[in-house]
Formats: C-alpha cells, sequence, structure tokens
C-alpha cells in the first residue's frame, strides 16, 4: 500500500530533534521547505517528487544550517526549497552527504562556487536542481529573490564532473550559449533538462539537439531562440 503525502510544519527550534530522529530511523530521503512556499491545497496535487512523502515546512527564518543535517549519511535523496542556504552551506552539505544520489537546492543563494563543490563531491548524483523555480500549483510558479546565480563557470563544471546525471534543472539562471554547450557535450545522457531563462539563443538551442538524443523532456522557454 502506497504512503499517504503528508505536510508536517515545525519550528527551527524543533529541527535538530527531528533530524536527530530521521537518522535513528536511517531515514533515506528528507524534504524541507521554507515558511513563504505554498504548496497545493489538495496532497494530491503536489508535485510528483511529493507523492508518498513527509514535507516538512518551517514556521519562520532559518538561521543556519543544523549540524544534525550533515549526519544523516542514509540519504540519497534531499530536497531543501527556500531555505536562503548559500555557497557554505552547499559546500557543508556536499563534503558531508557524498552518497547522495538526488538534491534539489531551488530558490536558495548558491553560486558558481557552491555550483563546483557539488560537482566535485557528489559524483553519484542522477538529478541535480540548482533553479530558481518550482511548481506549487496549477496555474503559478513561486519565485523569491536573491535566487540561486549559475553561470557559464557553474554550467561546466557541473558537465565535466557529474556523468551520472539524468535530470539536471539550471532554470532562470545564467549559463548562456557556452554552458548549453558544456551540458550538451558532456552529459549526452540525460533524460530531462530544464534551460528556461537562461539567455540561450539557436547556437546553444543546436547544440543540444546534437548531442542530447536520449531527452524525454526539455524545456527551453524564455530564452532568446526564434
Amino acid at each position: 500500500m502506497a504512503e499517504e503525502s503528508r505536510l508536517q510544519r515545525i519550528a527551527p527550534e524543533e529541527l535538530p530533534n527531528l533530524l536527530t530522529q530521521l537518522h535513528d530511523r536511517q531515514a533515506t530521503e528528507l524534504i524541507l521547505i521554507g515558511p513563504e512556499v505554498e504548496l497545493f491545497t489538495l496532497l494530491g496535487d503536489w508535485p510528483d517528487e511529493f507523492q508518498g512523502c513527509t514535507v516538512y515546512q518551517l514556521s519562520s527564518v532559518l538561521s543556519e544550517l543544523p549540524h544534525e543535517l550533515l549526519r544523516l549519511y542514509w540519504l540519497q535523496s534531499l530536497t531543501l526549497w527556500s531555505l536562503d542556504l548559500n555557497d557554505a552551506d552547499a559546500t557543508a552539505i556536499a563534503e558531508h552527504l557524498n552518497q547522495l544520489t538526488s538534491l534539489d537546492l531551488s530558490i536558495n543563494k548558491v553560486t558558481d562556487r557552491g555550483a563546483q563543490v557539488i560537482s566535485r563531491c557528489l559524483h553519484q548524483l542522477t538529478s541535480l536542481d540548482l533553479g530558481n523555480r518550482i511548481e506549487t500549483s496549477a496555474l503559478n510558479w513561486y519565485s523569491s529573490y536573491p535566487n540561486n546565480e549559475i553561470t557559464v563557470t557553474g554550467a561546466q563544471t557541473i558537465a565535466e564532473h557529474l556523468g551520472k546525471l539524468s535530470s539536471l534543472k539550471l532554470d532562470n539562471n545564467r549559463i548562456e550559449n557556452s554552458g548549453a554547450q558544456a551540458i550538451a557535450e558532456h552529459l549526452s545522457q540525460l533524460t530531462s533538462l530544464d534551460l528556461s531563462n537562461n539567455q540561450i539563443d539557436e547556437i546553444g538551442a543546436q547544440a543540444i539537439a546534437e548531442h542530447l538524443s536520449q531527452l524525454t523532456s526539455l524545456d527551453l522557454s524564455n530564452n532568446q531562440i526564434d
């Protein structure tokens, strides 16, 4: 029988105890979202990746990344939405949780520096999201500022080091044509790619068309492609 989706709101001061409990249970998945994120009213309409999961939502802003999070050595999938996480936080996650296969840091404050550490430490990743857009309703998208800022440099490092990726989301960043070309040339195994709103034109789009033949999902909207 499939598990039901569940939303549990917690205060930041309760988070260390929760993480300790997850450690004791050898949890393999954690979804933690910031207080400003508004999910679907109906649990059945949540994003696919949340179905059958418990989603923890903070009641107020997190002041720092809890050390207990870095001890969740059984985690395979980690989603941290809109928590004001920066490069130092991304570095700590990458250096301590190198067993992760899925990492989603949507709408945080990660730059190329954080992306480079992630790329060099998390070689097992099959899914990475450093975008700035999350779907929370049938009609609207949630966004916040300041956002992740991944440029050509970050995209190139991801492409060169994360050869097991099947899904990559870098929407609403600044990877431009050179970043798109690096991704296309190095990550031919990708099946899902979101590079929407990244200052890409026909040159980047052509590289993707030539090299990424296994794609089943592609989003290049809001670029400079005629």
